[in-house]
C-alpha cells in the first residue's frame, strides 16, 4: 500500500499537511505524481525537524563562515586542485570580512565595504572581482540548498563592471626562439623531448601526457587529441611538424612496449612532469599565450607559473 502520510490530494495535486505545535502546516507539492510528492514530503518533514523552534517558513540563521566551510567541502572535490587553490585564496580574504554575518543578511553595502577595504590594501580590481566571483558561486550553492532567496553578488558585479571591477586583460607573450634554445640546451633528455613536442603542438599538459601511440599517425603526419582528454571535450587532430615527426619516429623505435603512452617512464608507466626544474636565469617567468594553453614541458622546466606556450612553430615547419 502506498505511503500517503501527511499527503492530501486536491484537484489532482498533492499537498503536504501536518500539525506542528498546534499549527496546521499546508503546502502544495506542485505535482500529480505520488512518488515525487513522497520525496518532497520527506524533504519538508526533515526541514521541520531541522527548524524545530522556528516559525514555519523561517530559515535557520547561518553565518557566512559556516556556509563557506560547507561550500569548500562540496565544491572543491568537483574541481581541479589548481582551481580549488584559487577559491581557497579568495575565501581567505572573504571569511575575515564576512565570516560573522548571517548569509541572508549580506547586502550591496557589505560588498562595497569589502571592495573599498581591498582597494585600500592596494589590491587590483581583477583580484577583487575573483574574490567576489568565488562568493557568487558560494551563493549559488546556498540557493540550491534553499538557505537564501537571492544572490546579492551577481547584480553587484554587473553594476561595478562599468566602474572597472572586471577581469584583467590576458597577458600575451610568446617564447622566443633564443629562449627556446636556452631551455632545450639545459634540460634532461626526456624533458627536452617533452618540451619540443609541446612547443610544436601547443597541446595542454594533460592532453600531451595522455597521448597514446594509436593516437599518432606518422604517415599522415597528424595526431589525435581524444575527446576524453581534451579540455573542451571535443576530439581534434593536430598536424605533426618536421622536428616533432623526427622526434616521434625516434621515440617509436625506442618505446617501451609495456606502455601504450607516448611519454613513458623507464618503468613503463605514464610519464609526468609534476616536479618543476629550475628556470634558466635568462628566461623570463611570464611567457604565456593569448589563449592560456599550458605547455607541459615549459611547466616542467619552471618557466612559467601562469601557463606557457609554444614559440612560433613555423620555424620547424
Amino acid at each position: 500500500m502506498s505511503d500517503t502520510r501527511n499527503l492530501k490530494k486536491r484537484n489532482r495535486i498533492w499537498w503536504f499537511v501536518k500539525q506542528k505545535a498546534g499549527q496546521t502546516i499546508e503546502r502544495s507539492l506542485d505535482t500529480e505524481d505520488l512518488g515525487v510528492a513522497q520525496t518532497r514530503r520527506d524533504r519538508l518533514t526533515q526541514e521541520l525537524i531541522e527548524t524545530d523552534g522556528l516559525k514555519w517558513g523561517e530559515r535557520r540563521k547561518r553565518t557566512f563562515a559556516a556556509v563557506a566551510e560547507l561550500f569548500a567541502q562540496k565544491h572543491f572535490e568537483r574541481i581541479r586542485p589548481s582551481s580549488a587553490q584559487r577559491y581557497f585564496a579568495s575565501l581567505k580574504q572573504l571569511i575575515p570580512h564576512f565570516g560573522a554575518i548571517q548569509i541572508d543578511e549580506i547586502r550591496s553595502s557589505h560588498l562595497a565595504a569589502f571592495e573599498d577595504k581591498r582597494r585600500a590594501e592596494g589590491v587590483v580590481g581583477a583580484s577583487i572581482r575573483r574574490d567576489l566571483a568565488c562568493m557568487s558561486v558560494m551563493y549559488s550553492y546556498a540557493e540550491s540548498w534553499e538557505w537564501v532567496a537571492r544572490n546579492p553578488v551577481k547584480p553587484y558585479l554587473f553594476l561595478r563592471k562599468r566602474a572597472g571591477l572586471k577581469d584583467s586583460e590576458p597577458r600575451e607573450r610568446f617564447l622566443s626562439h633564443a629562449e627556446e634554445d636556452v631551455i632545450i640546451a639545459r634540460i634532461a633528455p626526456k624533458a627536452r623531448d617533452a618540451l619540443i613536442f609541446a612547443v610544436d603542438t601547443g597541446l595542454r599538459k594533460n592532453e600531451q601526457f595522455s597521448q597514446l601511440w594509436p593516437d599518432v599517425d606518422l604517415r599522415a603526419r597528424e595526431l589525435l587529441v581524444r575527446k576524453e582528454v581534451a579540455k573542451n571535450g571535443k576530439e581534434r587532430t593536430v598536424p605533426i611538424l618536421k622536428r616533432t615527426h623526427q622526434l616521434l619516429a625516434r621515440m617509436w623505435d625506442e618505446r617501451d612496449v609495456r606502455c601504450p603512452y607516448v611519454f613513458a617512464t623507464g618503468q613503463g608507466k605514464r610519464y609526468s612532469l609534476a616536479r618543476p626544474c629550475r628556470r634558466p636565469a635568462n628566461v623570463p617567468a611570464s611567457s604565456s599565450t593569448s589563449n592560456g594553453t599550458t605547455c607541459a614541458a615549459r611547466a616542467a622546466v619552471g618557466c612559467c607559473r601562469t601557463g606557457a606556450s609554444a614559440s612560433r612553430s613555423c620555424r620547424n615547419g
